[in-house]
């Protein structure tokens, strides 16, 4: 009986020993996927371009973030951005809060096709688009073809 005993306390202890030190670990929470982006500033990213075409990227900029192409939030540090020249042909400087953009290929494509844009011609710049985007699906061809239709009809002349 005493070696029975013995090997039922023994067990007890070792089930005692291994339930002791057994503490409830908890999984180490992974970061949110923000953490692990890259970003780029505004005024970083502007400087990709001509400074005669930094007030049209910014007015782009500002569309594709309405339509959730790009993501930003704004900084509280603020940069210099040349305004276009007045009547007087005098260069003007405005003060631009800084934003913070999402960095990747998103952005990567987004300026590629904004040069691109920039360099068309100015009557068939609100109307092309690449041939890439047509066939990845970024560009609705039934809303474009809409569109262009309504461009190439013909406007009443306007009499003096």
């Amino acid at each position: 009986m005493t070696a029975t005993y013995e090997h039922t306390h023994n067990s007890h202890t070792d089930t005692q020993e291994q339930t002791a030190p057994t503490v409830e670990q908890h999984p180490t929470p992974t970061p949110p996927a923000a953490t692990t982006s890259s970003f780029v500033r505004l005024s970083e990213m502007l400087q990709q371009f001509e400074p005669t075409e930094r007030n049209a990227v910014v007015r782009h900029y500002k569309e594709a973030l309405r339509q959730g192409t790009l993501k930003a939030i704004p900084l509280t540090s603020s940069f210099t951005l040349e305004a276009k020249p007045g009547k007087a042909n005098e260069s003007k400087q405005a003060r631009r809060q800084d934003e913070a953009i999402q960095a990747g290929p998103t952005l990567d494509k987004w300026i590629e096709r904004t040069k691109q844009q920039l360099h068309t011609k100015p009557a068939a710049r609100s109307m092309a688009v690449s041939f890439e985007d047509l066939l990845s699906g970024e560009v609705d061809f039934e809303k474009k073809a809409q569109q262009y239709r309504r461009k190439l009809q013909v406007k009443p002349k306007k009499s003096r």
